[in-house]
């Protein structure tokens, strides 16, 4: 469990210890641990205090009988120079121990002869995880015992209590401020060492010899001690009072509570606030106990605190005024707190809110007020009116984190008012329950963890009589013979009074009255709209008095186009008015038989403000008992549900960039690795919730993750892409990049068993041919992707693990996307076409820089050879054609390039798209590129000659500077492309001759 109370006490103090036990679990969630010394087998069979409450046996050796005192009014108190008392008081160091170690993350221990009062949770709101034992101030800071303990000054304190245990451990006191009590204090698990050596300290065999000598207050002297050796002067402030029946109604009735301490009389003082009586400590009589648990009880007040964005006018006010007004008749405190005040004009639901609330607050700039509001008024439940995560709000990070802290006493309500906000893209923290105010939630919250219940505004029977409705019209100042349409809505383009003035203009023997503030936010709109009014119309401005209106009028007309739950089309409906309004998709039905649904047409919607009727339905008279009782069983079963504790969540994407990010609340700090699939850790990095991580490399990794807390692993995840989408983009606008590229968005699909989306500039090469692939046009938002590529010819090496000159053009994909090299021949979408009578052979002579070009004289000795052998020649270049015997494309498009090069037997062309393109139809290539190193491209037909300078393509010292007269290492000599021009058409017919038989 994460908390406990932990009492303990023997067999004589038994019924003391039930009525402990029975007043924390009057006032508190928190279990009980109670330590039992004594028959084991009689407290574990046949006791039962409470179902909250768990009975520990625990053995300890007593010898002695006669350890108690009694006084004249029958309470008892303990001797404390017997052995056995000082065995029995020091044994809680032990339970405590025990309790932490077995039990619970967080404990605190009360003195058995305490009651509880309402406040008593309030103790675990000031516990910040110390590593040593905070404990209670005590009612004085120096402590008598048998002539010991006075003390003048700091300089000599060789007479305190303590000073004999000081000088045995060698700590020096001067560093003492309040002294503390063990009566009640809190400890968790990091005290753990603490607490091991307080209980060390309680065996010393000096100690344990002389007990009265070194520590008269048994273990609380020995604390106190321990907490001077390390200086840890903070602890708990005065939090208990001593006293019995008469103190406890003291307490609640006549203490003055001033702000700071101060003695009412003698081991009597009063703490600086009411709440800030833990316990009333002291009285060990039970039938003093069970009266002083009544009176407690009497004041246990159900404590609610509502937290509005604001109080200003509109539908989220009106609803928690609702909430509010349901809740007389129960026995509960209402604390409201305002985030944020945005207006001191529009305070129609503010004014009736805190007639009705406790107490009403509203947040300055320091909006973590909101925690000490909540701790101090020892708050049981949390209702949220909106989301916390909403940016409109702009709840402070730290104050949200501690809102929803797992070690939070009070429970959480979320009620959402709007319908743009996303909860399976923003919700971060998550309540104990929602209560929604429209069915419409259920499906949008539907993968919310917490619980869910729907609470729609009650529509009461407000119907009113035929006087009724006179009076109210003569009172107003309305025309009896006239009919009268009411519209109540701040003046927004969503609430669309546009629509209800335009309506009004063709209407003139109809009266329209607008109820509802013009805010200064929204003057542009309804300015405009106010310097052309209809006589007809009567604009009121904001009312306290809309159920007049709604008596008074006949028809309501809400033009609204942008709703969550409009609570003024209920309370038409409770008036019984007949209603014109879109019934808008979020409705969920909710208004049918309430409304009539606005036609969106001109003509008819005057045809139907003139015909319409009373509704179907009637409103209920018990409609407002029915949402008292539901809201008091929703906020009942919240309380005693398992509390919703927040988990971190681990999201990780490989979008671009392998991205990890963590959410959600935790004060933790979490180590994060990156191992490639060497187990080589690339990145690591410590981060806190709600930070994220990116790493720069975007090339296919099989990427391991691990999250370490607390040198725990919590989070392992290896790269997994079966049955995800993943992104693959071709960056290149080139034909020859594209068609090389292209196969392996499918390789890649094979190999990870993924649905895999495809963008080129060139798509409709391919989307016909690969079916198993899914096409989209380069910039298109590709959504519910889990990776994604960028394919391209880079030089960086975060895009590219290779310098990809130095590559095949092809091998660039394969690195890109962790595949293994193969040359693979693409699909192209095109028809092949009939064989021309005689024979065909097309190039292309032209490409995108000089090194690639071959002579012009060669081409044309080439031409001629081919022409002298009856070959038709036809240049698909969509540049001009200069050469004779060679027909040039009549249509320059892509597509007729194609046809041409599928009639043809082969294709010579140089290293360039078409070339590519020729390959991937299948056609044999001869290719003439020197100035690349073979495999560079595809396997083709190519004259090569090594004697020359050539290759330079390909080489890691060269880049390409994209200049059309790039040569690296002859450029401006005679031997500028030498590569290229050395090649004759010789080299080139013999090729052909010997290859293709041509």
């Amino acid at each position: 469990m994460r908390r406990a109370y932990v009492l303990y006490g023997t067999e004589a103090y038994l019924p003391t210890l039930e009525q402990c036990a029975l007043s924390i679990t009057a006032v508190s969630d928190v279990p009980v641990l109670i330590y039992l010394m004594g028959d084991v087998a009689f407290f574990t069979s046949n006791y039962y205090i409470d179902k909250n409450a768990t009975i520990i046996p625990w053995k300890i050796d007593l010898h002695e009988n006669d350890l108690y005192e009694g006084d004249d009014n029958g309470n008892f108190y303990i001797k404390r120079d017997k052995k056995d008392i000082y065995n029995i008081l020091t044994e809680r160091i032990a339970i405590i121990e025990d309790a932490l170690l077995n039990h619970a993350d967080t404990v605190v221990y009360v003195d058995s002869d305490s009651i509880a009062t309402e406040n008593i949770d309030r103790i675990f709101h000031m516990y910040n995880g110390e590593t040593y034992v905070l404990a209670t101030e005590g009612i004085y800071d120096w402590m008598f015992y048998k002539g010991r303990g006075a003390c003048e000054t700091r300089e000599d304190m060789t007479g305190t209590t303590e000073y004999n245990a000081c000088q045995l451990f060698n700590v020096d006191q001067s560093v003492r401020g309040v002294y503390r009590t063990t009566n009640l204090f809190i400890a968790g698990q990091p005290a753990l060492p603490f607490i091991t050596e307080w209980k060390t300290m309680s065996k010393h065999p000096k100690i344990l010899e002389n007990r009265e000598f070194y520590a008269p207050y048994h273990e609380e002297t020995l604390l106190n001690v321990l907490l001077w050796k390390y200086n840890y002067v903070d602890g708990l402030p005065y939090l208990y009072m001593n006293g019995s029946v008469e103190e406890t109604n003291g307490l609640y009735n006549e203490y003055k509570f001033l702000g700071w301490t101060y003695h009412l009389k003698e081991w009597h003082k009063i703490a600086k606030f009411k709440e800030d009586v833990l316990v009333m400590h002291g009285e060990k009589r039970v039938d003093k106990m069970k009266e002083m648990r009544e009176i407690v009880n009497q004041h246990n007040k159900f404590k609610i605190l509502y937290l509005a964005p604001h109080l200003s006018t509109g539908g989220m006010p009106s609803v928690l005024l609702k909430r509010i007004q349901a809740l007389e008749g129960f026995d509960v405190e209402t604390i409201v707190v305002e985030y944020s005040n945005h207006s001191d004009e529009y305070v129609v639901q503010k004014n009736e809110i805190k007639k009705l609330a406790t107490k009403v607050y509203t947040l300055g700039e320091n909006k973590m007020e909101l925690m000490d509001i909540i701790k101090r008024h020892n708050v049981h439940l949390v209702h949220i009116e909106e989301m916390v995560e909403d940016s409109v709000n702009n709840f402070p990070i730290e104050l949200v984190n501690e809102l929803y802290d797992n070690n939070r006493i009070w429970k959480i309500v979320e009620t959402c008012h709007n319908v743009y906000f996303k909860p399976d893209i923003e919700k971060k923290y998550h309540p104990d329950a929602y209560v929604f105010c429209t069915k419409y939630h259920l499906e949008t919250f539907e993968k919310m963890p917490s619980r869910k219940f729907v609470l729609e505004y009650p529509i009461e029977n407000k119907i009113p009589s035929k006087a009724e409705k006179l009076y109210e019209k003569i009172m107003l100042g309305m025309n009896p013979q006239k009919k009268h349409v009411l519209n109540v809505g701040l003046w927004t383009p969503g609430k669309n009074q546009a629509e209800g003035v335009g309506i009004a203009r063709q209407l003139p023997d109809i009266e329209f009255h607008f109820v509802g503030n013009q805010a200064v936010n929204f003057k542009h709109y309804w300015e405009p709209l106010m310097q052309d009014v209809p006589d007809n119309v009567h604009v009121w401005g904001e009312r306290s008095d809309v159920d007049k209106f709604m008596t008074a009028c006949d028809i309501f007309m809400f033009n609204s186009i942008w709703e969550c739950n409009p609570l003024v089309v209920r309370q038409a409906a409770s008036h019984g008015l007949p209603i014109l309004a879109r019934d808008l998709h979020q409705y969920c039905g909710m208004f049918d038989g309430w409304i009539t649904p606005l036609i969106e047409d001109e003509d008819e919607v005057l045809n139907q403000l003139l015909s319409i009727k009373a509704p179907e339905k009637k409103p209920s008279s018990s409609a407002l008992f029915d949402f008292k009782v539901a809201q008091m069983f929703i906020y009942n079963t919240v309380l005693t549900d398992e509390m919703m504790l927040q988990k971190i969540n681990i999201d990780v994407n490989f979008i671009g960039q392998p991205f990890l990010e963590i959410t959600g609340r935790s004060n933790k700090n979490y180590l994060v690795r990156f191992y490639d699939e060497n187990d080589i850790c690339i990145y690591e990095n410590t981060i806190r919730t709600n930070n994220w991580i990116k790493l720069t490399r975007r090339w296919f990794t099989a990427w391991r993750i691990k999250v370490w807390e607390n040198n725990s692993l919590i989070y392992e995840y290896n790269l997994d892409y079966t049955n995800q989408r993943v992104y693959i983009s071709l960056e290149s606008s080139s034909l020859g990049d594209t068609i090389a590229w292209m196969p392996y968005a499918l390789e890649f699909k094979k190999k990870h068993n993924c649905h895999v989306i495809v963008s080129t500039f060139k798509n409709f090469l391919f989307q016909d041919v690969y079916p198993e692939l899914e096409f989209v046009e380069p910039g298109t938002v590709v959504n519910n992707i889990k990776g994604m590529y960028s394919v391209g010819w880079f030089y960086e090496s975060a895009k590219e693990p290779v310098l990809p000159n130095t590559i095949p053009l092809q091998k660039a994909a394969t690195n890109i996307l962790g595949l293994d090299y193969e040359e693979i021949r693409p699909r192209i979408a095109y028809t092949p076409r009939d064989v021309f009578d005689g024979k065909i052979v097309t190039i292309a002579t032209n490409s995108t820089a000089g090194c690639k070009f071959w002579t012009r004289e060669a081409w044309q000795e080439l031409i001629h050879y081919l022409h002298e052998k009856n070959y038709t020649v036809i240049n698909v270049s969509k540049e001009d054609n200069p050469f004779e015997n060679c027909e040039p494309l009549e249509d320059k498009s892509l597509q007729s390039a194609m046809d041409t090069i599928s009639y043809g037997e082969f294709f010579i062309g140089l290293s360039s798209g078409l070339s590519w393109l020729a390959w991937a139809m299948n056609k044999p290539v001869v290719m003439i590129a020197n100035f690349t190193e073979e495999g560079h491209e595809f396997s083709c037909i190519r004259p090569v000659k090594k004697n020359v300078c050539s290759g330079c393509w390909n080489s890691p010292k060269y880049k390409f500077d994209k200049s059309w007269d790039w040569c690296p290492v002859y450029a401006g000599t005679d031997r500028q492309y030498e590569c290229q021009s050395s090649i004759t058409s010789g080299d080139v017919i013999e090729l052909i001759t010997q290859k293709l038989k041509a």
